[in-house]
C-alpha cells in the first residue's frame, strides 16, 4: 500500500548505507552503483504517487482584535486558577462520529461570533461538520468516561471552513447566537523566552478540560517546544502564557521523548486566521494526494530535519578535506531547499521522501569518496543513518 512505501524505502536505504559503511576501505564504485540501484527502485515504486494540488484563497480581516491586530499588552500574571477559569469556557472539545467509534480534539474559540482554531488533523475525518461541546462553569465535576459525557451533554453543530493541511490548522464555525460566544485573547510568540511558564488545557484521552502546567523548553524555528504535559485529545487547544494570551496552538507530541510536546506559535495562527477567517462556506475533505494518514507529518518532519540536517551541518564544518566540505554543503543546502519546499506547501512529505533520500544519497557518496579520517567520515555516516531512521519513523507516527 501507499502509506506502507515509506518504510520500505527506509530499509532499502539503510541496508545500501550499512554495505557502504562496511566498506569504507574499497573504492567507492561500488557503493555508488549500489546507491544508483536504490535510486532506480525509489524512482519505480514512487512513480505512481500523485501529485498535489496548490490551494490558496483570500480572506477579509473585518473582526481586528482576533484576526491580525497587534496582541493587547499583558497585565498582572494571573494565578493558575484564574487562568482556567478564564480559558476553559472559550476552549472546546470536538468530536467527530465515526462508523467505527468517533475522535476528538480540542479547539479555542477566538472570535465572539463563534469562530474556533484547532489542528488540520483533529478535523481530516470530518465530512465537512463537527460536534462541538461548550465548557460548562456550573459542573464543579465531570464524567471520567468520554462515553458518559456525551451521553448526557448536548454539542453545538460546528462546520469547516478552512483546512490548512501544510501548517496543520483548521477553522471551525459555531452557529450564530443571539449573545456572543467567550473567547481567548491571541498574544505574541515572538516575545516568547525558554523557561517562560505556560498552561494548557484540552482534552487528553477524552478527560475533558483537564489543566496542565509547564514551560516553554525551546523555540524552533517552526515550532514551540513545551514540557507541559500533552497527550492524544489535547491537539487544536490553546497553549496559554501566565497573563491569559494563547501563545500556541498545541499540535503533536514526540512518541520516543516523554514530556515533550509542540505548538504551532500564534503569530502563524494570526496570520492564518486573517487570510481565512471570514469563510463562510463548509469546506469538505480534499481528495487525497499522498500516502493516508490520519494526522498531518508537515510540523514534524519540518522540525526533524530542521534538527538533523543541523548536526549534519556541524559534523561537516569538522572535516579536515575542505574541498569535501564544499562539496557536502552544497549537498546540504539541496536539503535544505526541499526542506523549506515541502514547509511552504510546493511539496507534500510524501513527494518530499524520496528527494530528501536521494539528496541523503549523494552526501553518502561524497562522504565515503573523501579522504577525511575514518572516525570522521563514520561520525557523518551514522548521522546520515539517523535522518532516514526519523524520515521512516515520521510516517509511523503520522498513521
Amino acid at each position: 500500500m501507499c502509506g506502507d512505501m515509506p518504510a520500505v524505502f527506509m530499509g532499502q536505504l539503510s541496508q545500501a548505507l550499512c554495505q557502504g559503511h562496511k566498506r569504507m576501505g574499497h573504492t567507492s564504485q561500488f557503493f555508488t552503483r549500489s546507491v544508483r540501484s536504490l535510486a532506480i527502485s525509489l524512482a519505480l515504486a514512487l512513480a505512481v504517487a500523485p501529485a498535489s494540488v496548490g490551494e490558496a484563497a483570500k480572506g477579509g480581516d473585518k473582526e481586528k482584535a482576533a484576526k491580525g491586530a497587534k496582541p493587547k499588552k499583558p497585565g498582572k500574571a494571573l494565578s493558575k486558577e484564574a487562568l482556567f477559569n478564564r480559558i476553559a469556557p472559550a476552549t472546546v472539545l470536538i468530536v467527530i462520529q465515526q462508523a467505527d467509534g468517533f475522535s476528538i480534539g480540542s479547539g479555542a474559540v477566538i472570535d465572539k461570533t463563534g469562530l474556533i482554531i484547532t489542528n488540520a488533523h483533529v478535523v481530516a475525518a470530518s465530512t465537512g461538520t463537527v460536534q462541538v461541546y461548550m465548557f460548562n462553569p456550573r459542573e464543579k465535576s465531570l464524567e471520567t468516561n468520554l462515553k458518559d459525557f456525551l451521553k448526557s451533554h448536548t454539542p453545538l453543530n460546528g462546520r469547516v471552513t478552512k483546512r490548512g493541511k501544510d501548517l496543520d490548522l483548521a477553522l471551525v464555525r459555531l452557529p450564530e447566537m443571539s449573545s456572543q460566544y467567550p473567547t481567548v485573547d491571541l498574544g505574541d510568540s515572538e516575545g516568547l523566552r525558554i523557561g517562560q511558564d505556560v498552561i494548557a488545557i484540552g482534552n487528553p484521552h477524552g478527560l475533558t478540560w483537564t489543566f496542565t502546567s509547564g514551560t516553554i523548553s525551546a523555540i524552533r524555528k517552526d515550532a514551540l517546544q513545551t514540557e507541559t504535559p500533552i497527550n492524544p485529545g489535547n491537539s487544536g487547544g490553546p497553549l496559554v502564557d501566565m497573563f491569559g494570551r494563547v501563545v500556541g496552538i498545541n499540535t503533536f507530541i514526540r512518541k520516543e521523548s516523554q514530556g515533550l510536546g509542540f505548538a504551532i506559535p500564534v503569530n502563524v495562527v494570526r496570520e492564518f486566521v486573517a487570510q481565512f477567517g471570514e469563510k463562510r462556506d463548509t469546506e469538505g475533505p480534499a481528495e487525497p494526494s499522498g500516502p493516508s494518514l490520519s494526522k498531518n507529518p508537515v510540523p514534524l518532519a519540518a522540525l526533524t530535519l530542521n534538527q538533523d540536517l543541523g548536526k549534519l551541518r556541524e559534523l561537516n564544518a569538522q572535516r579536515s578535506n575542505k574541498q569535501t566540505e564544499g562539496t557536502v554543503g552544497r549537498d546540504l543546502v539541496a536539503a535544505e531547499l526541499v526542506r523549506q519546499r515541502m514547509i511552504k506547501g510546493d511539496l507534500t512529505v510524501a513527494q518530499m521522501l524520496p528527494q530528501m533520500l536521494d539528496v541523503l544519497k549523494l552526501m553518502a557518496v561524497h562522504n565515503q569518496a573523501s579522504d577525511d579520517s575514518s572516525a570522521q567520515k563514520s561520525a557523518f555516516h551514522q548521522q546520515i543513518e539517523k535522518t532516514a531512521e526519523h524520515l521512516k519513523q515520521i510516517f509511523q507516527v503520522s498513521k
